[in-house]
Order: C-alpha cells, then sequence, then structure tokens
C-alpha cells in the first residue's frame, strides 16, 4: 500500500497543528499520524498515550517536554515516547514542523477519538 500524505484529508486542522492518521487497526498491530504543527510556536497540548510512541521530526526545531526533561529536537531527532508518559511538542521555527508518529500496538479507536477530539485541542499558536 502507498498513501501519499497530501491526499489524506486532515483529522485535526488548525493554526496550531494540522494531523492526518494515515494507517491505524489492529490487523496492521500500530498507528501512524503525520502531524505539522504551525510556525513560530505551534504545539500540541501536554498529553500522554496507553501505548508506545515513536516520533520522526522530519522538519522543524524546536523543544519536547517529556516527562519531567526538556529536550531539544529538530529535523532528523527521533522520540521515544514510553506509554502513559506526559510529553508536547513546540515548534520554534519560522516554518512548519512535521513529525512522523508510530503508536505500537495500535491506538484504539476510544483513544484515536481523544487524539482528534476538542479536549485534546491545541494551544496558542
Amino acid at each position: 500500500m502507498i498513501r501519499y500524505i497530501y491526499e489524506i484529508p486532515p483529522a485535526v486542522k488548525s493554526e496550531a497543528r494540522t494531523s492526518r492518521l494515515v494507517l491505524s487497526g489492529s490487523d496492521v498491530r500500530c498507528t501512524v499520524v503525520v502531524t505539522d504543527l504551525g510556525a513560530n510556536g505551534g504545539r500540541n497540548s501536554l498529553h500522554s498515550h496507553t501505548v508506545d510512541e515513536i516520533i520522526h521530526i522530519v522538519t522543524g526545531k524546536g523543544y519536547c517536554r517529556l516527562g519531567n526533561e526538556t529536550v531539544n529536537i529538530n529535523d532528523g531527532s527521533v522520540l521515544y515516547v514510553k506509554a502513559n508518559v506526559i510529553h508536547q511538542q513546540v515548534n520554534e521555527a519560522s516554518e512548519q514542523m512535521r513529525m512522523f508518529c508510530v503508536f505500537v500496538p495500535s491506538l484504539s479507536d476510544s483513544e484515536l477519538a481523544t487524539i482528534f477530539m476538542s479536549h485534546h485541542e491545541d494551544e496558542g499558536g
């Protein structure tokens, strides 16, 4: 299967964040989400997941709050976030930050809904 990011309609679209669900389901054993954070302060909210997450920073520069740590991130960075660890990414670049996020095992339908629902809204950007 081949998917092109620009062909996948955003499930969330705001100034601060655009997220696309690329792949999910129990038959594929993982969930893949591509998220773009807006320039100059675009961010997602502080959050956690019930499964592990691997985040590849494709483009952008900023920082990630990861549990009690804050780490600098930029294009090429790869983060491993254990299940239930609170985290947040913030883009400090003048261009968008693109993140390729893989959740293992797949997120449940209810957890997917929390990612894309209003109570998980982005903070200002």
